[in-house]
């Protein structure tokens, strides 16, 4: 077995092997069924394959941000101030994404933990006020208004959240999770283009490095 083929089997492999030994215990020890756990919600609920769809569009974008923050984080090159902040960048939104695809804060801190959704805005609030301080000086050498757009627009989608009684009263259902919905879209959009951004400054910075048999 190759060099290569031995990574991937220890780094990707052996975790999914995991993954579905830990499914089908599951399955066996409750009345969760492996369709349940391996099958896509539409298809076990027998739901129109729209379903979702905007929520779904939005892990994909947490996925790719996630996939460009580490990529740009261990490309080849001397350690940098931009580096750092693609790594914790990458960790920081893999934590958004998990919350996002697995509704955490919506669904199973307040049903399993007891920890309310507001108190977890709360704690991401301040994650992000510490993240930003930490991180500033590396944020001060990119374009940091896209940043900033990001921010604002995942502030609108926060407060019309919050504000959803009011908003039901003063707008049209479909406008209230359209203003809401749809600015958490264009959020994870608009982040995700911020570290591409970065990523591509990281590597542009990066000398070439000599092909396999040349000098």
């Amino acid at each position: 077995m190759g060099r290569g083929l031995r990574q991937v089997a220890l780094a990707v492999w052996l975790p999914g092997v995991a993954l579905l030994a830990i499914t089908t215990i599951v399955s066996f020890a409750s009345n969760v069924t492996v369709r349940e756990l391996t099958q896509d919600a539409t298809t076990v609920l027998e739901a129109p394959f729209y379903i979702g769809s905007i929520s779904l569009l939005g892990v994909i974008l947490w996925s790719a941000a996630v996939a460009v923050c580490l990529f740009g984080a261990f490309a080849p090159g001397e350690p940098d101030e931009l580096r750092r902040l693609l790594l914790v960048s990458g960790i920081f939104t893999a934590v958004l994404l998990f919350d996002d695809a697995f509704l955490l804060h919506d669904e199973i801190l307040p049903r399993y933990a007891g920890i309310s959704g507001e108190l977890y805005g709360v704690a991401y609030l301040v994650a992000m006020v510490v993240y930003l301080y930490a991180l500033w000086r590396p944020i001060q050498r990119t374009d940091r208004a896209v940043l900033f757009a990001a921010l604002a627009l995942f502030a609108v989608s926060a407060a019309a959240d919050l504000g959803s009684s009011v908003l039901a009263e003063a707008l049209p259902s479909p406008l209230g999770l359209l203003l809401e919905d749809g600015a958490k879209l264009l959020a994870i959009e608009t982040w995700l283009a911020y570290f591409v951004m970065v990523s591509r400054a990281v590597l542009s910075a990066t000398p070439d490095r000599p092909r396999a048999g040349e000098g």
